[in-house]
């Protein structure tokens, strides 16, 4: 532990559960096989604690060997590293590292979905529904705009957990490395919908409404699509979405282009309304500091986040459908695993693989230790 978080945890009552982080996180470490990052010489890394995720930085390491060599002696709470690639990694300030190019990171997070589910159990926790949301997010990422519509290989993209609540997903071909700020900001407002033109989808042909085919490139087909495949019980009349063979009329005039096979009441608000709420929005499920910013840190994979103690857990992009983050991302117990006594001061339940645990309100429990190390990282349990 280093000392000034001795200090600040020595303030705020928490040293000794810091100090049993630490020894978790060391042990944990000293162990681990991390996989470093492509050209890790090239990275900037950082580092953080109790209290902030970054609190030292400019950092170089060599190899993936002295790189755990610190993390097992230091046992920070929070590893991250450049999306960007340096001449000199460990320069300082920043205008003399020599910028060579950067990854592009998109990064996603159940917090900022408009869920149900996170009035229930606050910002901060997880539920199966948030982390589903989330996850079927990334996929709609990777699968309905980065390979289709800006040709990225899945050779070129690696994807993560975050070690909390979302997933990171990298994009590593050279042409994107060489993209600067506008140019990433650009893709942000393509794959969020900004600027699109709904009026240039649309149009009235005498008092029939034509619009996009299923068939057509870019953003029209989706439109289309979504249209067809969602759920559009909020959307359509009560007397098309009950009727079967109206709702199968609808659809199939939309393959056609023919936005009026049925009648739709205020038809152009009702569609006006759609289009305005199909992208990916980047100010909320992708942070769009991470993606426009060329020379951001972010969480290393497979390195423990501070929070959870959870692994931001590396995985191939065929195993993101069925990856649960809370039985594949756990680091702890695995073997068993010892029980750990904490009081919990208020918690909502959280479910570790097969098994769920709480909720908590000021009461003691004993743990498995994976359960604890969490709810001790969440800063809402101490030690008994």
């Amino acid at each position: 532990m280093l000392e000034h978080e001795k200090e600040l945890a020595s303030q705020g009552g928490h040293e000794r559960e810091l100090a049993f982080v630490h020894k978790k996180f060391a042990e944990h470490y000293a162990h681990a096989q991390l996989e470093a990052p492509d050209k890790i010489e090239q990275r900037e890394w950082g580092f953080g604690g109790w209290d902030k995720k970054i609190e030292v930085r400019h950092f170089r390491f060599a190899d993936a060997k002295s790189l755990q060599k610190y993390l097992a002696e230091n046992a920070p709470l929070y590893c991250s590293y450049s999306v960007a690639y340096y001449k000199e990694a460990d320069a300082r300030p920043i205008e003399k590292k020599g910028w060579l190019g950067a990854e592009l990171v998109f990064d996603l997070d159940a917090d900022h979905l408009d869920l149900p589910c996170i009035k229930r159990h606050g910002k901060g926790w997880v539920c199966d529904e948030c982390l589903d949301a989330v996850k079927a997010q990334t996929v709609r990422l990777i699968e309905e705009f980065l390979i289709p519509d800006f040709g990225v290989a899945r050779e070129e993209m690696r994807v993560n957990f975050s070690g909390n609540r979302g997933y990171h997903v990298h994009v590593l071909s050279e042409d994107v490395k060489r993209l600067g700020a506008y140019g990433r900001r650009e893709m942000m407002d393509y794959i969020s919908g900004i600027g699109l033109d709904f009026d240039k989808l649309f149009v009235k042909q005498g008092a029939r409404l034509v619009g996009p085919k299923p068939s057509d490139a870019g953003w029209g087909g989706k439109v289309a699509r979504y249209a067809m495949e969602q759920n559009l019980t909020n959307i359509l009349p009560r007397n098309v979405v009950t009727k079967p063979e109206r709702l199968e009329a609808f659809r199939r005039g939309v393959e056609k282009g023919n936005w009026d096979a049925v009648n739709i009441p205020k038809k152009l608000d009702v569609w006006r309304a759609f289009v305005g709420g199909l992208g990916l929005q980047l100010a909320g499920e992708v942070d769009k500091q991470v993606t426009g910013d060329v020379s951001k840190l972010i969480r290393a994979s497979d390195t423990l986040h501070g929070e959870t103690a959870l692994l931001a857990k590396r995985m191939k992009l065929n195993e993101l459908e069925k990856f649960d983050p809370l039985k594949d991302a756990v680091a702890f117990g695995s073997r068993g695993g010892s029980e750990v006594e904490v009081e919990v001061r208020d918690a909502p339940a959280v479910r570790f693989g097969d098994a769920t645990f709480g909720p908590y309100k000021g009461e003691k429990a004993k743990l498995p230790e994976k359960v604890a190390l969490y709810l001790v990282c969440k800063k809402a349990a101490k030690l008994a």
